[in-house]
C-alpha cells in the first residue's frame, strides 16, 4: 500500500489539533475527527481496510448472521489484523563527546564479560543511517539532550535511550535514525 495517499496531508501542523496557536495532545488527537484531520484519516483507513468484514452490506464475512459463529474466534483476528505477525528488536544508544553509540541486545542470548568475569546479556555494537533534523523539527529533542533528560530522571542510560522496535516476517531491516523523526526503516 502507498502510504503517502493514506492521508491527504502529511504535514503535522495541519493533521495535529491545535487551540489558540498550540499544540494540543489529548483524547482528541485519537478519538475527535471534527477538529483532529490525523483522526478523521486514521478512522477512514481503517474503515476502508475492514469494510468486506465488517460492512452492512455486500460481503459481509462477519457481520452476516449466515456466517459460521466459529469464524468469530481467533481466526477473525488472523483475518482483520491490522499489521502483520511481529517481532522486536532491542537497541540503545549512547552519546559521548558527540559521537553516538548504537547497541543491540539479545534479550535471550548471554555472553562472557571478560572484564567482568560474569555472564551479560549479550550486545553488540551496530550502525544505523543517521539522517538530519530539519530546521523546522520543533518538536524534537537530539541524542544529547535525550540522555540529559534520562540522567535528570535517575535512569540509567541503557534503559532511559531504549528502543524497540517492530520486525515483520524476518526481516533484517537497515534502520535509519532521522534525528527530528525518530528511527525507521
Amino acid at each position: 500500500m502507498d502510504t503517502k495517499k493514506q492521508y491527504k496531508s502529511q504535514d503535522l501542523s495541519q493533521l495535529l489539533p491545535w487551540s489558540n496557536n498550540e499544540l494540543v495532545v489529548d483524547a482528541r488527537l485519537r478519538f475527535n475527527a471534527n477538529t483532529c484531520d490525523f483522526t478523521k484519516y486514521d478512522d477512514e483507513q481503517i474503515q476502508k481496510f475492514n469494510q468486506d468484514f465488517f460492512a452492512s452490506e455486500g460481503e459481509q464475512l462477519f457481520s452476516n448472521i449466515q456466517v459460521n459463529a466459529a469464524l468469530l474466534t481467533e481466526q477473525l483476528y488472523k483475518d482483520t489484523c491490522l499489521r502483520d505477525m511481529q517481532n522486536q528488536e532491542v537497541y540503545s544508544f549512547d552519546v559521548e563527546d558527540d559521537e553516538l553509540s548504537i547497541y543491540q541486545h539479545f534479550p535471550d542470548s548471554v555472553e562472557l564479560n571478560i572484564q567482568t568475569g560474569k555472564y551479560e546479556q549479550a550486545v553488540k555494537s551496530v550502525t544505523f543511517n543517521i539522517e538530519p533534523a530539519p530546521d523546522n523539527a520543533w518538536l524534537s529533542l537530539s541524542p544529547a539532550q535525550l540522555k540529559e533528560l534520562t540522567l535528570e530522571y535517575g535512569l540509567a542510560v541503557q534503559e532511559g535511550c531504549k528502543l524497540s522496535l517492530s520486525v515483520y516476517n524476518d526481516q533484517s531491516p537497515q534502520w535509519i535514525y532521522h534525528l527530528g523523526f525518530g528511527v525507521y526503516h
